[in-house]
């Protein structure tokens, strides 16, 4: 029998992890939320993602420089993933809309009050 192997390299994992970071961006902030909010988020996916690359990619230990390069190149590819793909076919308003009163940003319920 044949076994065939599939090798994973921090580029390919920077790179599904880019496609992804919009979509996690879309579930844990609110629709209502500011474009600083979610770019911040996205920042912090995109850190966070690029740590457990960096170290699945060279089997537990963490190179800082490779994991620096990997922040940038998995950001560069959840911006790239987003104007290109998630939001030209809706995808990321679809999930914000089925998620409107979850995550980071503004209550609305309560925005709408004026407290004097």
């Amino acid at each position: 029998m044949n076994e065939q192997t599939l090798t994973v390299d921090l580029a390919l994992l920077t790179f599904l992890g880019g496609t992804l970071i919009p979509l996690l961006t879309a579930l844990v902030t609110k629709a209502e939320a500011s474009s600083k909010v979610k770019a911040l988020t996205t920042l912090f996916l995109a850190v966070v993602a690029a740590g457990v690359e960096s170290v699945i990619a060279q089997g537990g230990a963490v190179n800082v420089q490779s994991w620096l390069l990997a922040i940038g190149t998995t950001y560069i590819s959840a911006i790239a993933s987003y104007y290109g793909l998630t939001k030209p076919t809706e995808v990321t308003g679809a999930i914000q809309r089925k998620t409107a009163d979850f995550g980071i940003g503004p209550d609305v319920s309560l925005a709408h009050y004026d407290y004097e």
